[in-house]
């Protein structure tokens, strides 16, 4: 649903460092960038992978960054685009109304912002005000996304698939995955040990970010669907990084830019895109405003994907969401507006076998009932289509429109 690799830079105090309190006074900057070019050092060698050039740096204070920040998030999403999403998140019942993601991030980005490197403008921000405890294990990050935009290109990365969240996600999670490895091994080689040798390392990753958590108020008020595609990018990349590491060292590493994974399916269970790899199955909507009645416009279309409904459907008890979200194959959503406020949310998506569509089935009409939604469910064999919110007498035309969804491998 979220973009998460447009505010991963606000989330690098998250990663397993949080919640130490800065010192009293910043370091002088000619001091931090000689930091810098130590630990761009130590990166290139623990990545095995030279830096073409010595990255630009320049260090500012946590204003100037949250403004900038907040400048380049702007030029990437206009208001409306913002009010669409909001809207979206409402109508998938993530959120309750009223709520605008817009003023959410800028508070988000103000509670948690530090140091980044834009791809954009090629230069390395290091924040002056962050704690000397923290600031090598950080530059390490971000100067690993440096190393990365050099020899990967980046932007592509940063920027959203057009109608596709769960592919962004997905590549995000190949650019913070590796940024967080790199940083593990630089916090832990004076010890002599790597990312790969931490045992439990995904248990110990969430125990250390529901203990920082509560160190922010507004992030510990975020939707799950926002903590879970904040945090998503950096847990599950780090182990699918992981799983490319073990199968060929940092070379195997290095290929997934050039093959990235197409959805949050593939970085949930490696050996979808590994071993056996299953591509996600393209869902095209057909446009049912005219179904819908006069007056309604599309404002929103996206992929939720298998992360995404975990999320939707976690309200079932004992894991039963993330089990019935398992089975997802693909899947695409339409969102439509009447009279600013009046929505219909239309959604078809595909499934790995008849069974697994029959247990999204259930497990949707579930969450839909409980949440006093009107709503109209119908499976076909391994696809099912489903509306909520539609204008009553209007569900079995919208429905019938769905059946001509446009469904490739």
């Amino acid at each position: 649903m979220l973009p998460s690799s447009r505010i991963a830079l606000a989330l690098a105090l998250t990663c397993g460092l949080a919640g130490v309190r800065p010192d009293a006074a910043a370091a002088q900057a000619n001091a931090l960038v000689s930091q810098a070019r130590e630990v761009e050092a130590a990166v290139a060698r623990i990545r095995e992978l030279p830096f073409v050039h010595s990255v630009s740096v320049a260090v500012k204070d946590r204003e100037a960054i949250r403004a900038y920040a907040l400048g380049r998030l702007d030029r990437e999403y206009s208001p409306e685009q913002f009010r669409a999403k909001s809207e979206s998140m409402i109508a998938w019942g993530f959120v309750r109304r009223p709520f605008d993601l817009r003023p959410f991030y800028a508070e988000l980005l103000a509670e948690q912002i530090g140091g980044y490197y834009d791809p954009f403008e090629g230069v390395f921000f290091i924040a002056d005000w962050l704690p000397s405890l923290l600031q090598k294990p950080i530059m390490a990050h971000e100067l690993t996304h440096a190393l990365q935009d050099q020899h990967f290109d980046l932007k592509p990365f940063l920027r959203d698939v057009r109608g596709n969240d769960d592919a962004s996600l997905a590549g995000a999670a190949i650019v913070e995955g590796e940024g967080l490895a790199v940083m593990i091994d630089y916090a832990l080689g004076p010890v002599g040990m790597t990312f790969e040798d931490v045992p439990q390392l995904e248990a110990l990753l969430d125990t250390q970010l529901v203990a920082d958590s509560s160190s922010f108020r507004v992030y510990a008020s975020a939707p799950a669907i926002v903590k879970q595609s904040l945090l998503f990018p950096y847990i599950h990349g780090l182990l699918f990084v992981r799983a490319a590491k073990e199968r060929g060292g940092w070379p195997a590493v290095s290929a997934l830019y050039d093959s990235r994974p197409a959805s949050s399916e593939q970085i949930l269970w490696p050996e979808k895109y590994f071993e056996e790899r299953d591509a996600p199955t393209r869902v095209e909507l057909p446009d049912v405003a005219r179904a819908l009645g006069r007056g309604w416009k599309r404002i929103d279309r996206n992929v939720l994907g298998e992360l995404g409904y975990r999320v939707a459907l976690e309200g079932l008890p004992g894991g039963a969401g993330v089990e019935a979200a398992r089975g997802w194959d693909g899947d695409a959503y339409a969102l439509y507006e009447r009279n600013r406020g009046q929505t219909a949310l239309v959604s078809v998506s595909v499934w790995d076998s008849e069974a697994d569509a029959e247990d999204f089935e259930r497990a949707w009409r579930s969450v839909l009932d409980r949440g006093g939604r009107e709503h109209r469910i119908v499976r076909d064999g391994t696809r099912v289509r489903g509306v909520v919110d539609v204008p009553r007498g209007r569900e079995e035309r919208v429905l019938r429109s769905l059946k001509s969804a446009e469904i490739a491998r």
